[in-house]
């Protein structure tokens, strides 16, 4: 079934499988968004009194082309597992690959158009003031890295605590280099929307940077 289409949607992975059929995800190509798709069993997808049955309970079940239907994603049950691993996949890529690179490129396929970073005492910034901001960060930190300490997933919602370490050898906020080398401690609440990061909540020991900057 990877890679193959049914319909107007590609199958791209599957999420689970159980009694009543097999559980994927899929592209939809008209609408470009992410879903999830059940398809039947033959004796379950031929049988039109049970399919009514379903469809009376609210779950919003939907025939389209082989035995396939479209499902409401809060009864994925082992979906949701596997969009819970999908989400804290898409936060150690954006870490590891887009930050810690410095790939402002990569945030085009991570960042939704209409991403904001809610982040004091900066405020708030939308993709294009983000993408000014962020090479700052290595430009006073060269070596800098970012590790994910603890990452919880739940819904659409990603929560994760980080340690920034890094050497002061660039200008950063204003303030020129002094050569210290810092720990900086942060916790992240990012918002998914079809497979990308839409919004973030950030919080960060401002004050203890400050501190190791020898700024107070």
């Amino acid at each position: 079934m990877i890679g193959t289409s049914l319909s107007h949607y590609r199958i791209t992975e599957k999420l689970g499988q159980g009694g009543m059929g097999e559980v994927y995800r899929a592209e939809d190509t008209n609408l470009s968004r992410q879903v999830a798709i059940k398809v039947l069993p033959d004796e379950f997808a031929h049988d039109a009194e049970r399919l009514a049955t379903r469809q009376r309970g609210g779950l919003g079940y939907l025939p389209i082309a082989e035995q396939l239907v479209a499902i409401n994603r809060d009864s994925l049950f082992s979906g949701d597992t596997a969009m819970s691993d999908a989400s804290k996949t898409l936060i150690h890529r954006y870490v590891n690959e887009c930050l810690a690179k410095n790939n402002l490129a990569l945030m085009d396929e991570l960042l939704t158009a209409n991403y904001v970073l809610h982040m004091p005492p900066t405020g708030d910034l939308d993709l294009e003031a983000y993408k000014q901001f962020q090479p700052t960060v290595l430009a006073g930190f060269p070596d800098g890295h970012w590790t994910i300490e603890d990452i919880l997933s739940e819904g659409n919602r990603v929560a994760w605590r980080y340690t920034f370490y890094g050497t002061h050898l660039g200008e950063f906020m204003g303030i020129s280099a002094t050569g210290k080398k810092i720990r900086l401690g942060g916790i992240i609440i990012s918002r998914i929307a079809d497979g990308k990061i839409a919004e973030e909540w950030e919080n960060y020991d401002a004050v203890g940077l400050m501190r190791q900057l020898g700024r107070m």
